[in-house]
């Protein structure tokens, strides 16, 4: 049996639920770091030491979202109805693994600001593209919005003055949030749900020619041996 791929895409509201619960969570038992907003980052919430309480919560957040977003992206890559549209789905499947990435490699880890960086951009990324393959199908419009989502949430980050990394991360969680909500109201939902499959193509006979019913075939085969007819009378 066929996965219902449309149903699937609903992981991806599911996924933007899901972070902000657990990264909620993890603030309300951890009230002290609200004071850390302006100065500190979300992944604090999820750094082992003894000034916070319970960083599995926020770590286990990060790893069921990133299923939900890999399972969603792929859920778009069935959806798509062009190769750029697939690309943009591929690159929203990298962004995932690089949200788990982020568990791995928490903060005070060597690795942790690239992975955690590069979650976001290639998430951008992926939104870019999936902007540029809507203009180039019938969803103009979602197009439109999401290639001006694309370039607008990365130039906000950098002309506002934000103070701390927990601010630009939240400004890029919110713009990713965004991103699954047009793309949900202005593509899944309207989308057929049959993908871009090309029509199977029919069977090839002699020359290239698409066979037919057995009529068809000898009309073709005589057409091919008349040469010869006039050799045999």
């Amino acid at each position: 049996m066929n996965p219902d791929f449309k149903s699937m895409s609903y992981l991806g509201l599911a996924a933007v639920f899901t972070a902000w619960a657990f990264i909620l969570a993890s603030i309300a038992l951890n009230p002290w770091w609200v004071g850390h907003f302006t100065t500190g980052a979300l992944s604090e919430l999820g750094t082992p030491g003894d000034h916070v309480k319970y960083p599995w919560i926020y770590n286990s957040g990060l790893v069921i979202t990133s299923i939900l977003a890999f399972l969603y992206s792929v859920s778009l890559a069935y959806l798509s109805l062009n190769r750029v549209q697939v690309v943009g789905s591929a690159f929203f499947m990298i962004a995932s693994v690089f949200l788990a990435m982020i568990e791995i490699f928490h903060g005070g880890t060597y690795p942790h600001d690239f992975v955690s960086s590069y979650f976001f951009v290639q998430a951008d990324l992926s939104a870019f593209t999936w902007g540029i393959g809507l203009l180039l199908s019938r969803f103009r419009g979602t197009g439109i919005t999401v290639l001006a989502l694309s370039v607008v949430a990365p130039v906000l980050a950098s002309l506002l003055p934000l103070t701390s990394a927990a601010e630009d991360e939240t400004l890029g969680i919110l713009a990713i949030d965004l991103w699954v909500f047009i793309m949900h109201f202005g593509f899944v939902r309207k989308s057929s749900g049959l993908g871009a499959k090309p029509a199977p193509s029919p069977a090839r006979g002699t020359f290239g020619k698409p066979t037919g019913s057995r009529c068809s075939n000898s009309k073709s085969n005589s057409h091919l041996v008349s040469p010869y007819n006039s050799l045999i009378r």
